[in-house]
This record gives structure tokens, sequence and C-alpha cells, in this order.
């Protein structure tokens, strides 16, 4: 080798080692930094830490080959991973954090592969901070301002002054040490409402707190916790933030078992407690447990799988990642399968067809015949139905009643009956085979009928069960309890095997269409599922018989509560924020049939004897959808159904298309009976207030909205929110429908998001105004 090239070699080979001393030197000085600029770079042995020492941004690793970025926080221990970057790439060896030349934040492993950026290059960035709050922010230096932030991408963690709007989304993590996103979700959604999702459409918790400011107490090893859940709205934008009053160390997480907990460090016992969690009961997270997985509140772990089955993921769930469920033991063979008795545990119908009979051998014999059927379940009172999709949302619960039967492999079991017989004699074998071949004829039989029984319902909305006629008798007691009656039918209380209360309406109404389309209109209600709309169980559609089976509520219909002259209404009186929480619900129900639903559905009804209270006063919506099942003779029916007249929209004596701009109308007026506590139409009233509507016009451009409350309140209401209140109701009720708002617009007129403006008076109330009271009574009693 020429002594120029070996002189080169042991030179840049001497730099190399310098740099090397060097750099190592300067990594185990500087381990901590309190900002990053263009061109720095974050180790694996350094971290970037807030200016208050509060958070800690840096890597871990919570399994090999496994490297993430994330944030937590700085002088707690074992704290919880806040924030990690990325969550669904893990780099698989050394990385490095760069915020490059070009302002763009990079992680980079040692191969140079990308596993995460920020996506900010030429935006200005100039370095980047951690706040203190725990916001990683990168802003430009001359004036501060924020050009990316990482509380607009949170993973599963709600930390204090991180604004939730409606883009927000935290998602749980896939395990206890794996951190990328997985199937349950929180967020706020178009109604300023909290919402908790399983795969982003099935919702299992909703909490509407943006009425007025939330706070939350919770007092624990002689330390005070206060943590304020405030909502803000403008014409811009609509968020919710939260604090803790007290500073102390908190922060709230989406558990990996969807559950939201509200978390608080205690300093004296050097460990982390849950203050709230959301649900309370983590049974009532949807699909928990994933299939045939049985979820236990009142033990850790929530779920295990009953006799004879065995976890589909065992190393995911022993990390709690029980997504996958349960899976047979053993192969199931049909033919020499058992059933095994699992009377512990609690039930739902989704899935689940009634076979019809009371016999509980007879319903075993069906299910086991039927290949397809994995479970079947039979009551005391004699109610047995069948289940041909995997279970799901099952919960131990002892004394439940009734008897769940569950399909297991009987490979190891096999009944005496099914084995082959050896008969010595030829007569025998002859009425052996005649026998078998008639077990064989009768076996195919049952499976026939079982199929085309299961033909009539396999098609439906899960949840939506098909009743006979007697299964509905019985549960009713022959229809022996009245609950109301209308121009579709009587409703009869009545109560399923499952215990659950239920109300059957019986549709009296002529049907204008055969059973193959009422049957589709059904699947396209049992279908609808929304907090604030109330849920179709079953139906029965046998012979001429036509009955809806609807959840039932324990509080009735808003009208036993509002109208002090009904006499079979209750004593109680809604307060103010029962009432406006039941105007609000009450709009994002039909704000969801006409604008959410595959096909916008009309209610064509809107009344407080069509709203039902759940056991917290919250609306449900119920009849919607009927219209379709009755036909277009539905306008005749309303004109003439009592008590309904006083809600009709203009549109339906002008006989012009009607379109969900009615529902708007009807649900105007219904709103200023909740504000009132009194029918719009009160020909007892004083002179002029005979007619509320025309009344509240008069005081609101008075500004005299206090005459307005319903004056058994006795003064204890909120006056902007009475005055939002009356005009959002006589926006809704004018005569042209261009001019009433859309529900959805509705839903954000009372959430505080669009301002309320003062409506005008409509021709039809400016004219009444000018007419005498006589004439006026004449025009709206027929007398």
């Amino acid at each position: 080798m020429p002594i120029s090239m070996m002189r080169a070699f042991v030179l840049h080979l001497n730099l190399f080692v310098i740099n090397l001393i060097l750099g190592s030197r300067i990594s185990s000085c500087k381990q901590t930094l309190n900002s990053m600029g263009l061109g720095d770079r974050l180790y694996s042995n350094q971290t970037l830490v807030s200016q208050n020492g509060a958070f800690t941004l840096g890597f871990f690793s919570n399994s090999p080959n496994a490297i993430y970025l994330g944030l937590w926080f700085a002088d707690t221990a074992s704290s919880p991973k806040l924030w990690v970057a990325n969550r669904d790439s893990p780099a698989p060896t050394e990385v490095f954090l760069e915020l490059t030349n070009e302002g763009n934040m990079i992680l980079v492993d040692s191969k140079g592969k990308i596993s995460w950026m920020s996506a900010t290059s030429e935006k200005n960035v100039e370095m980047a901070v951690l706040s203190d709050t725990g916001n990683l922010i990168l802003q430009s230096n001359e004036t501060a301002t924020v050009v990316w932030q990482s509380f607009d991408y949170p993973t599963d963690t709600w930390l204090p002054e991180m604004k939730l709007t409606s883009e927000t989304i935290f998602r749980s993590w896939k395990s206890l040490i794996n951190p990328a996103a997985d199937r349950f979700s929180f967020r706020m959604d178009d109604y300023g409402a909290l919402e908790l999702l399983w795969n982003d459409y099935v919702s299992y918790w909703k909490a509407d707190l943006s009425i007025q400011p939330s706070t939350f107490v919770d007092t624990t090893q002689n330390r005070t916790y206060t943590i304020i859940l405030t909502f803000f709205s403008n014409a811009t934008s609509s968020y919710y933030t939260w604090m803790e009053r007290d500073n102390q160390r908190c922060y709230i997480a989406l558990g990996q078992d969807g559950v939201l907990r509200s978390h608080a460090w205690n300093e004296q016992l050097k460990e982390w407690f849950v203050l709230y969690s959301n649900p309370t009961n983590a049974c009532e997270v949807e699909h928990l447990c994933g299939p045939y997985g049985i979820c236990d509140g009142n033990t850790l772990p929530f779920c295990k799988c009953p006799p004879y089955l065995t976890p589909a993921d065992s190393k995911g769930w022993d990390q709690n990642d029980w997504s996958m469920g349960c899976v047979q033991a053993r192969a199931l063979n049909c033919y020499t399968d058992r059933f095994v008795a699992l009377d512990y545990i609690s039930y739902n119908l989704s899935g689940m067809t009634s076979t019809g009979s009371n016999d509980s051998n007879m319903c075993e014999k069906l299910c086991s015949h039927d290949c397809t059927c994995v479970a079947y379940i039979c009551s005391a009172d004699g109610m047995c139905f069948l289940q041909d999709t995997p279970l799901v949302n099952s919960q131990n619960s002892p004394n439940f009643g009734g008897s769940f039967s569950l399909r297991v492999s009987g490979s190891d079991n096999l009944s005496p009956s099914r084995r082959t017989l050896k008969v010595p004699s030829i007569i025998g074998g002859v009425a052996g085979f005649i026998f078998l071949l008639l077990l064989v004829s009768v076996c195919l039989f049952i499976k026939w009928r079982a199929a085309v029984f299961r033909a009539s319902v396999e098609t439906f909305s899960p949840g939506l069960v098909k009743f006979s006629y007697k299964d509905l008798q019985k549960a009713t007691n022959n229809f022996s309890q009245t609950l109301g009656a209308g121009g579709f039918g009587s409703v009869f209380a009545g109560r399923l095997m499952d215990n659950s209360l239920v109300a059957v309406k019986k549709l009296e109404t002529r049907l204008t269409q055969g059973e193959k389309q009422f049957l589709a209109e059904v699947n396209t209600i049992g279908s609808i599922y929304h907090m604030n709309l109330v849920t179709l169980r079953g139906f029965c559609a046998e012979d001429s018989h036509r009955l809806l089976v609807y959840e039932r509520l324990p509080n009735g219909s808003l009208d036993r509560y509002l109208f002090k002259a009904n006499s079979g209404g209750s004593q109680q009186l809604l307060d103010w924020n029962t009432r406006v929480g039941i105007a609000l619900g009450t709009a994002r129900g039909i704000a969801y049939l006409h604008e959410d639903c595959r096909d916008c559905i009309i209610h064509l009804d809107i009344k407080p004897e069509n709203i039902l209270l759940d056991a917290n006063f919250c609306a449900k919506l119920s009849d919607f959808g009927l219209a379709k099942l009755i036909g277009r003779e539905y306008s005749r029916i309303l004109t003439t159904m009592r008590g309904t007249r006083g809600y009709l929209a203009p549109e339906w004596l002008e006989n012009v298309p009607i379109t969900a701009k009615v529902d708007v109308y009807s649900y105007g007026m219904t709103v200023l009976e909740i504000i009132s506590g009194r029918k719009n139409i009160d020909v007892k009233a004083e002179l002029d207030r005979w007619y509320f509507p025309l009344w509240a016009y008069k005081q609101m451009k008075l500004g005299k909205f206090a005459l307005l409350a319903d004056e058994r309140l006795d003064g204890r209401y909120e006056l902007q929110q009475l005055k939002k209140l009356v005009q959002v109701a006589l926006w809704c009720i004018q005569d042209e429908e261009s001019v009433r708002p859309a529900m959805r617009r509705v839903v954000k007129m009372l959430g505080g998001m669009v301002e309320v403006t003062e409506p005008p008076i409509p021709k039809s109330l400016a004219l009444l105004e000018i007419e005498s009271y006589a004439a006026s009574h004449s025009a709206f009693t027929g007398n």
C-alpha cells in the first residue's frame, strides 16, 4: 500500500476515534434537552424535558424489536405513557429523533427507515419544545406560532388543557404492552356529547355535558381531587377541556378494556388510583370479551372462557387483549356434539330466534340437528330460543334465571344411542335399518322446518327477534295491561323471558302493503340505534297479526310530567335542567332520523306523548318509522287523531308534498309545551293566552321571557337558556318550511354551536293577532 494512502487511512481512523470519544462524552454529559432546533437530534439515551420538569419525551420499549417515542410524567414512578408518536409502527432497531433543516420532525432507525414524521416541511418550523402541559409543540422561533402540536394527535390519554373537538379521537391500546390503536374509541359527537364507541360505529356509553360546566369531586386518602370539565363553543369551534383545580397530577385515559377512567397520583402512597370510570361496569363495554367470552366485572381479568373453550389468542389474552374471544378446545362434529348448561350466564337475544316451543327437550333436539346452532335458551315460562351466531356480550350473573346451554365437542362423551348398533340377526338388521331410515327422515324434517323458520329472520338486523303471537300473548298476560293508545293501535306492558320489560304495540290500523314489504320496513326500523331513540326489540308477523316489541322505559311518556290537567299524569315536577336535556335529546333523535339513517325517516307525529323517559329522565323518541308501515293515508289518520292537531305543520292543510320540515314544526310546538308546562291550545286560559305560540311571540318582542316559563318552577331556571329555547322553538314553527332550520342546525343552536337570533312572526300568527278571540276559538275548536 502506498505511504500516502496509509497516512490518509491512519488520519481518518484517528478522526473517527476522536469523534467517537467526543460523541460519547457529549452524549453522556447531555442526557436532557429543553428544546430542539433545526438539525438537532434526540438519541436513545437522551430525553426532552418540559421547562417545569413535569413531563419527559423519550424512547421506551415494552417488547423486543419494538421501540417507541413516547411522553410520560417525569418524576412519577411507573408513569403511564401519555402519548406515543409511532404507536402503529414501532422501530425494530435503535432510533433517533431529528428536527430536520426543512422543519420536519422525523423518527429514524439505524437503517435509515422513517417510523414517524410530523409532515411539517416548508411550514416555517424553527424549533421544538415540550410545554409545561405535556404538549410537544413545533413552532416558529420569532413569533412562537404553533405549527404542529401533539395535543392534536392524541393516542389514548386526555391531559388537562387539551381541547377535545369533533375532530379529536382517542383510541385504546391493543394490549397492556402494545400501544397500537385498537377497537375502542372516545370522541365528541357532532352534537356535543361525549361518546365511547366499539369499532367506530357501536356506541356503548354517551354523556352530554355541554349544557353547563361539570365538576367531579373525590376525596381519597385525606386528599381532595376536583376535576372541572368545561364545554366551549363559538361561531368557529366547539370543544371540551378540563383541569384539576388543586393542580394534582391527574389524567384521563381510555383503557384497552374500553373503559374511560380518570387517574390521580397519591404522593404519600406512591401509586396511581382511579377517581372515576365510565361505564362503571366494565361488562357494559361492547364486545369486550370477544366471541364466546364471558365477562365478570367483579374479577380481574374481566374476561374468561366457558368450559370446554379456550382463548383464541392465548398470548394476547395474557395481556388483557380479549378481542379474539374464545374457541372450541376440540373441533365440533355436529352429530356427536353435546351441550353444557351455563345457568350462571346472563344472555341477550341478539341473533336468537324463537322456536315456538315450550319443550326444552324439543329445543335441544332442534339445536342438536342444526349444525349452525351454537346454543339454546329455555326460560322458566317455557319460551325457547336458538342461537346461530357467535355469542357476544355474555356476562357472569348468578341466579339470572333461565337455562343457557352451549354446544361443545362430544368426542369423548358419545351418547350410547348414537353409537353403531350391532345386531346379530338379519331380522334385527332389517328392523334396525328401517328404524335408522325413519330416524334420519324425522331429523331431516326437523332440520328443514328449522331452516324454514330461520330463513324468515336470518336477514334481519342483529338483535331483532321474530316473536310468535303466542309468545307475545304470554309476555303481556294476554294483553291485559294497557299503557296507551293512538292512531296506530294500543300499547301493552309485557315482560320477556330474560325479565326485561317491553312495550308491545298492536297495529290495528289497516296496512297498505304485503307481509314482505312490512318485514322490510321492520328490518329498517330495527337497524336504527341511537341513545335518543327507543329500541325496537322484535316483531310479530303471523297471519293477520302485526305487532312491534319495544324496550319499555320506566318513567313513561313526557306528557305525564308536563301537564297539570292530565289526570293520569305524575305529580313529579321536571326541573329546568331536565327539561333542557329532554329538548336537546329529542332534537338529536329527530336529527338522526332525518340525516344519519340510510334513508331519511320522517316521524310525522312529534308530541310529548311520543317522547319517553328512561330511569335518568333522558328523552327517547318512540313510534318513528311507523308512517312507512301504514302508508300515505297516514296524513288522514293524523288529522283525525285526538290531541295531535295542535302539532301539525301548515303543509298538511295545503295538500303539498310533505318533507322532514313537518317534524321541525311539531318539535317547535313540543318545545313550547316543555317550557310552559301547558298545552299550546287551552280554551280555558286567559283571553290573550289561550294560544300559547302567539303569547310567546308577544312576550319575546317585549323581552319578557320569564312570563313564558312554567310557573311551578318558581323562577328556578336559567334566563339565557330560557331565551334560547323560546327563540329556537319559534324559529321551528315558521309558516314557510324553507325558513325553518333543519334539525341538525337546531341541535347546534341548542348546544351553543350556532348563534340564535330573534325569529320573525309568521303571517298566520300576525293575522290571528288581529282577529277576535271568539273567531279564533271557533276556528280551532270547531264550535
